[in-house]
């Protein structure tokens, strides 16, 4: 959380998890007229891990002394202060590693993330490209075989991957899938990587065409082609790619 200006500081607790907690440990925010920005809670083995950042701007409270309060309420089976990193920025590290269905995951900003395509196609050419595609088959293939952590099933996993596709940001994916003839039309909207390229004159998806590859690999059960016949990059509303078993 980055709000300048603001005096900022938070607090993991892990709380007893029964109907109320919630509403106990607000009120003891709110008799110090500390202000909570943003709150993130989760039902854990132990109890609800918990999160808030708050905001000691318009209060004299000191932060120390909350700690102290919130010790000796009964729900409260542990807690630790967290300290802004510079003035007006938290920054949570107390949630190390980030896991997904048990397997870790990371954090990438976009400039991060065109930084790895950009540097990549500019330093090795054609063979950067080839590089970023089977970087691309590699995820994919792992992706979907994380999906066992849910399920077996192709049609559900299918739908698994796309709400995940989403969820980590790579873009919006709807896919038309023709399960006989082994072929499918793939749309992505908004596609992080071939947003990276806009102005191109070519279609520019290479790693995400790389993960439609390894996905549909183990769809079909065999070798895939997989050509983007549209993308934002060049001018379309969003990246089509066509996919059939070879």
């Amino acid at each position: 959380l980055y709000l300048p200006g603001r005096r900022l500081y938070g607090y993991w607790m892990l709380l007893e998890n029964i109907p109320g907690v919630l509403a106990k440990i607000s009120m003891v925010f709110a008799e110090e007229d500390v202000n909570i920005v943003k709150v993130l809670v989760t039902s854990v083995e132990e109890g609800a891990d918990s999160l808030f950042y708050c905001d000691f701007t318009d209060t004299e409270t000191d932060p120390e002394k909350l700690v102290k309060d919130f010790k000796r309420v009964r729900e409260v089976k542990d807690i630790k202060l967290m300290k802004p990193v510079i003035p007006g920025l938290l920054i949570d590290n107390i949630h190390f590693p980030i896991t997904v269905s048990e397997e870790r995951y990371i954090l990438c900003r976009e400039d991060g993330f065109r930084g790895f395509v950009k540097g990549v196609r500019d330093e090795f050419g054609s063979s950067g490209e080839a590089l970023l595609y089977y970087a691309g088959l590699n995820t994919g293939e792992g992706l979907w075989r994380g999906l066992d952590y849910y399920t077996t099933e192709a049609r559900d996993k299918v739908e698994i991957f796309k709400q995940l596709f989403t969820s980590s940001g790579y873009g919006k994916i709807d896919m038309e899938i023709d399960i006989i003839e082994k072929k499918a039309d793939v749309k992505i909207y908004d596609s992080i990587e071939c947003s990276q390229g806009i102005g191109s004159e070519k279609p520019f998806s290479h790693y995400i065409r790389g993960m439609i590859a390894g996905v549909f690999k183990n769809i079909f059960g065999g070798e895939v082609e997989v050509k983007e016949v549209k993308c934002i990059a060049v001018g379309d509303k969003y990246c089509e790619f066509r996919v059939r078993r070879i």
